[in-house]
């Protein structure tokens, strides 16, 4: 629902995008993007929706963003859900790390004037913990995220026995790296 209340947006079957007024009548329905739409998000002025669907790589997901008044969703990067700072000066969002498979924060400063420059996020997170669901207070001061961290366990191969056994106790190992003389193992 845009923050006045006037319009309702509605991820439909046939992977549609649809926009009707507080009665129901239909005021837009967008063309069909490459997966379901989902994490609508409405700008603070009502004048925009951002989502997450398929993106034009097909392969992971992407903010798209629809005008009330305009044509079809436009693709605008990589990332999952997302919300407005309640100024609407700024955008935050997941994007998952492809080589890491961990997903990071990131912020877009939103334009107030027309530029013809792309407008590129910032990384907000760098690290073990996986960071999703994304909002900001409601003062906009503070960013809440859910964070995880992965637990692994560290083991080696007993050859004389033929099977792997615990290593480091059943301490929570991830990230292992061994050194190039094979004297040392390091991780998170």
């Amino acid at each position: 629902v845009t923050p006045d209340g006037s319009l309702l947006a509605q991820s439909q079957r046939g992977f549609r995008l649809v926009l009707a007024r507080r009665d129901g009548t239909l005021v837009r329905e967008y063309p069909p993007l490459r997966s379901q739409p989902y994490g609508l998000a409405w700008s603070p002025d009502g004048k925009r929706l951002r989502f997450t669907a398929l993106g034009p790589d097909e392969r992971r997901p992407w903010i798209w963003e629809v005008a009330v008044d305009g044509d079809a969703p436009t693709a605008l990067w990589p990332g999952d859900g997302g919300k407005w700072t309640p100024d609407g000066r700024h955008y935050v969002f997941a994007n998952q790390d492809e080589v890491e498979g961990r997903y990071d924060l990131h912020a877009v400063r939103e334009q107030r004037l027309l530029s013809f420059s792309p407008v590129r996020p910032v990384r907000l997170t760098f690290g073990p913990l996986s960071f999703t669901y994304v909002g900001p207070s409601p003062d906009g001061k503070r960013l809440f995220a859910w964070g995880t961290a992965a637990r692994g366990e560290l083991l080696r191969f007993d050859a004389r026995r033929g099977r792997f056994e615990t290593y480091l106790d059943g301490a929570s190992v991830c990230y292992v790296d061994v050194s190039r003389d094979g004297r040392w193992l390091t991780w998170v």
